[in-house]
């Protein structure tokens, strides 16, 4: 058994800031807050020098109802950019300068390995119903706004008027869950991070013709049908963020891949070209896909969720390629998102599958070569609710929630940190 119960507290800004050097085995971490506002981070890499969030002025959303601390639609609200090296003071880069309403936003930065402190400035995207000036937008209409000067100035993106989103619960939001990876709330968010060129990768649903399609938006803020299907969601993106995974209808033009299910719903791996190529169909009953990430060589792992098992909803993590299909782990009627749940390793090459339900906590590494190995269990059942895998390899960020004894009225509650050495 491996004790990986950290016994100090942290919170986001670890998360987003933590660079995974100089640790000794099993060290714990500590954090400084980033802000003294209710915030939710918005979609971006951990890596990233900068750290987007959504910062709360109000107590009360437009329905009259307390904040959402997992939501990013509370109102009023503001956008400010924070510097992780503290060379720059925070700053408030809110579309239009006023408080507005906010339902997700997104932060694309490049990394300069030989200067952190020098490089391109942050890309940003931000779905709200802010005006770009006084009286700009009368009727409070929510729109995608993106801005390639890290916020300084912002312009309206062209897309169809008839677009809505496609996600968990019909928005643009992520899962309230973050079990980690490299992106920041990315789990069942229909917006991803992808490259220099096209930094941000939208599914949107064109109610006019009826069909999901996957629009890049490029550096200077033009928009881009890459593909289309009839029905789809988009659950994941390769480490470049180049080619996405996409879970639907046959997406047209695809290239055919292998039957080993139903042929309703597959996996379709996406290229920047639009070129695109069946992986295996899904697993029979499917009810919905929760996230995943395309191998180096064109595979994918991703979690499911069907029904129909005697024992009740079945998650599962899975491997598909052409060769078909295989499942990695299961569970039956999970208790919480986290009794079963898998994150990318540094090379997404493979999958840290982290497994809890009823008995032990368990943490496994997967290969398609290998397939699944035990790394440790624990008896003691600690609620490992996210995992971050460190650039060398070497490393794992294991995020523990801490059960209190006593009734807690903290909004925030800060979760436990500690780096395991693989």
């Amino acid at each position: 058994m491996t004790d990986i119960r950290p016994r100090c507290a942290a919170t986001l800004a670890s998360l987003l800031l933590l660079a995974f050097s100089g640790v000794a085995q099993g060290r714990v971490v500590s954090y400084a807050p980033l802000t003294g506002r209710p915030a939710t981070p918005a979609l971006q890499k951990r890596t990233n020098r900068h750290a987007l969030l959504i910062e709360q002025t109000g107590s009360q959303n437009a329905a009259g109802a307390p904040i959402c601390m997992a939501c990013g639609y509370a109102v009023p609200a503001r956008l400010v950019l924070h510097d992780s090296l503290g060379l720059e003071e925070p700053r408030d880069v809110t579309p239009g300068g006023a408080d507005a309403s906010i339902d997700v936003a997104a932060a694309r930065e490049e990394a300069n390995p030989r200067d952190p402190t020098r490089g391109p400035t942050p890309v940003l995207l931000v779905h709200t119903a802010a005006s770009l000036s006084p009286g700009e937008n009368p009727d409070g209409r929510f729109r995608f706004l993106f801005s390639s000067d890290g916020g300084a100035t912002w312009s309206v993106l062209a897309l169809p008027a008839s677009v809505a989103p496609v996600g968990w619960s019909g928005t643009y939001l992520s899962s309230d869950v973050d079990v980690g990876g490299p992106i920041t709330r990315a789990r069942g968010s229909s917006i991803r991070i992808g490259t220099r060129e096209a930094p941000f990768l939208l599914a949107l649903r064109e109610l006019d013709a009826e069909r999901t399609a996957l629009w890049d938006v490029s550096s200077d803020g033009l928009v881009t049908r890459r593909a289309f299907a009839s029905v789809g969601w988009l659950i994941g993106m390769d480490a470049e963020g180049r080619r996405a995974l996409f879970a639907g209808t046959p997406i047209s033009g695809a290239t055919s891949g292998p039957t080993c299910g139903v042929a309703a719903i597959g996996l379709y791996v996406v290229n920047a070209d639009g070129h695109t190529e069946a992986l295996c169909d899904m697993p029979a009953n499917v009810s919905w896909f929760r996230d995943g990430w395309v191998t180096p060589d064109g595979r994918a792992y991703a979690e499911v969720d069907t029904f129909g098992d005697p024992a009740g909803t079945r998650h599962t993590v899975l491997l598909a390629g052409r060769a078909g299909r295989i499942d990695v782990a299961s569970t039956v009627d999970a208790n919480t998102e986290t009794d079963l749940f898998a994150v990318p390793t540094a090379d997404s090459s493979g999958a840290w599958v982290l497994q809890r339900g009823t008995g032990p906590t368990v943490l496994s590494f997967h290969t398609p070569a290998a397939g699944l190995v035990e790394a440790w269990r624990d008896v003691t059942r600690p609620e490992v609710e996210a995992l971050h895998a460190g650039a060398s390899g070497r490393r794992l960020l294991v995020q523990v929630h801490r059960p209190r004894p006593q009734v807690d009225q903290r909004v925030f509650k800060d979760p436990a940190l500690a780096v395991w050495e693989i």
